[in-house]
């Protein structure tokens, strides 16, 4: 079979179902991830996606008549205040502005060294990110930071094989 490369999807669209549609949806969802092999990214979200939504469908339903001590809101409130003025005090000039462009620039014309990948790193990465996997398959709450991992060690096995 040919390799798989990024297929674009709309993971939260994806994420609504009953629970055995979310399975079914979750396993695609994982095997297309793991038979990927170019920009893995998408696949990997969706793989995150699917797997929160199935464990919030798992999960107890929360008390939704939950109340703010006293003292909150006007906390709260406070607080909104001074994040919006540190916000608007952050602001760029253009001397900022151009030296953002020119380390892009930089950066995007930087080539990279002609060579074979490195086969033990290679390995490395790819026993990592089955374990990863692994982990991330028999995660039951909040799953997030595992995906994340899984995503990462698959962009890193394709950087180092290119």
């Amino acid at each position: 079979a040919a390799p798989r490369t990024a297929r674009r999807a709309a993971p939260r669209a994806m994420a609504s179902g009953s629970a055995a549609d979310l399975k079914a949806k979750l396993a695609e969802a994982l095997e297309l991830a793991k038979e990927c092999e170019d920009d893995c990214a998408v696949e990997w979200d969706t793989v995150e996606e699917l797997s929160a939504a199935a464990s919030k469908e798992d999960a107890p339903k929360a008390n939704n008549n939950a109340t703010l001590p006293k003292g909150a809101e006007a906390y709260i409130k406070e607080t909104r205040a001074l994040i919006d003025e540190a916000q608007s005090a952050a602001t760029f000039d253009m001397d900022t502005i151009r030296a953002i462009e020119n380390a892009a620039a930089t950066a995007s014309s930087a080539k990279r060294s002609a060579g074979s990948a490195d086969t033990s790193k290679l390995k490395r990465i790819e026993d990592a990110l089955a374990e990863a996997i692994a982990v991330a398959q028999s995660c039951t709450e909040d799953c997030a930071a595992e995906w994340d991992t899984v995503e990462e060690l698959s962009a890193a096995k394709k950087h180092a094989s290119d």
